[in-house]
């Protein structure tokens, strides 16, 4: 339920101090870093292989984080292999039971929101997209765990899930309950968000009497640290508390600059602009302490190898696009999003099919071969055919036509 908060109505003249949320000095120890890459180079290879450099800038924006042509057969054999290095309990559930859980909220656009696409609710965004890639990588299905956020601390710790994602911010007190986090995957902050006609440009709470915040995360507790006076209501619903913006019911809403951008680029007649940042904070996917290490260090490597920040950010702007547009444009974007994560993986299995086809041509040639085998490719087709026809039994999708198949096998 929303829950209002209390009572001053003696608006902040001052512009409150910049607050930088409290970071810890090193995040682990020697000893045990070494442990985690120890476990993580199990599964994932360290060194990303020269051909994904480009393709990964000129689909940035898609994340191109869709490799799984790529490694994911490599990946999967070898995280079905010796284990035995992965000493913590995630990492040895997500490999046998070939499901990684996933906590989520589902209410932060562009990380994870849930939107209805083709006639079913789904969860969509930026991270969601890199969660997706990786377990696609490691050979094992995603499960979404809904979650809130003043349950999400309580839900990880209980494992009821093994990883969180969705905008999760990264504070010192997370980390006292027993939470680690992974790599960055947004830098940021804090920020007023007002009426465009009430903004004075600046980052200060000049006649804001009433703030509106989100319950149970980030937001509600710095809100409560840099404005104890001004009368604050909590809604229990994100996104709600821009509708009261928007109504005049309150003065202004305080949520992370990459939220604010995002409601203010939407189209609305009541137009939202976002001030200066207020707090330094960090967004990153969230693990136990005690059983996720190996599991986030597992993530990490990935990330290193094939997420670079660029793309990331590429990704979040694309996504927040999609969530600022209308309605009935998110599913042409979605879907376009889709088409480029799909035309990269493409490229990515092209490449490397035309490396392993030269190198076949040269052993041909330096065994005075003949470069063709008309009887191997014809097998080669019927059995790509059969494969076609499980993959729509085992999945439900519409198979490749036989005719599509003689058609691109026979080009490439």
């Amino acid at each position: 339920m929303p829950r209002t908060a209390g009572a001053g109505t003696t608006a902040v003249n001052q512009p409150p101090p910049t607050l930088e949320l409290e970071k810890p000095g090193e995040r682990e120890e020697d000893e045990l870093l070494n442990q985690e890459e120890e476990s993580s180079a199990a599964v994932f290879p360290a060194k990303r292989p020269q051909w994904q450099h480009s393709w990964v800038v000129i689909f940035g924006f898609a994340l191109a984080l869709v490799m799984g042509a790529g490694i994911g057969l490599a990946v999967g054999v070898a995280a079905r292999g010796d284990t035995s290095q992965a000493s913590d309990d995630a990492l040895r559930r997500v490999l046998h039971n070939s499901e990684v859980r996933v906590g989520v909220a589902a209410d932060y656009a562009p990380f994870a929101a849930e939107v209805r696409f083709e006639g079913k609710e789904e969860i969509v965004g930026s991270d969601v997209d890199i969660v997706s890639s990786v377990s696609r990588d490691l050979g094992v299905r995603v499960r979404f765990v809904r979650t809130t956020w003043s349950q999400l601390e309580g839900d990880l710790l209980a494992e009821r899930f093994d990883v969180a994602i969705g905008g999760v911010t990264e504070t010192s007190e997370r980390r006292a309950a027993g939470i680690a986090f992974g790599s960055i995957i947004k830098r940021g902050g804090k920020a007023l968000v007002r009426r465009c006609d009430d903004d004075d440009g600046s980052s200060g709470a000049d006649g804001v009497l009433r703030l509106a915040v989100n319950a149970g995360g980030t937001n509600e507790l710095v809100a409560k640290q840099l404005f104890p006076e001004v009368a604050l209501t909590i809604v229990s619903s994100n996104g709600a508390q821009f509708e009261l913006l928007r109504k005049g019911d309150v003065d202004a809403v305080l949520t992370d600059a990459v939220e604010g951008d995002l409601e203010a680029a939407k189209r609305h007649p009541l137009r939202l602009c976002r001030g200066a940042l207020l707090t330094s904070d960090d967004k990153a996917f969230a693990y136990s302490a005690r059983s996720g290490r190996a599991l986030r260090a597992l993530v990490d490597r990935w990330l290193a190898s094939h997420a670079p920040e660029a793309a990331v950010d590429a990704s979040i702007r694309a996504w927040s696009g999609v969530f600022a547009g209308e309605p009935e444009d998110a599913l042409i974007a979605v879907s376009r999003i889709r088409i480029d994560a799909c035309d990269a993986r493409l490229l990515t299995a092209l490449a490397e099919r035309a490396e392993a086809v030269e190198a076949v041509g040269r052993d041909k040639a330096r065994r005075g071969l003949n470069a063709s085998v008309p009887a191997r490719e014809r097998a080669v087709l019927e059995r790509l055919k059969r494969r076609a026809q499980a993959l729509e039994a085992e999945t439900g999708r519409k198979r490749v036509p036989n005719a599509t198949v003689d058609a691109v096998w026979s080009t490439i």
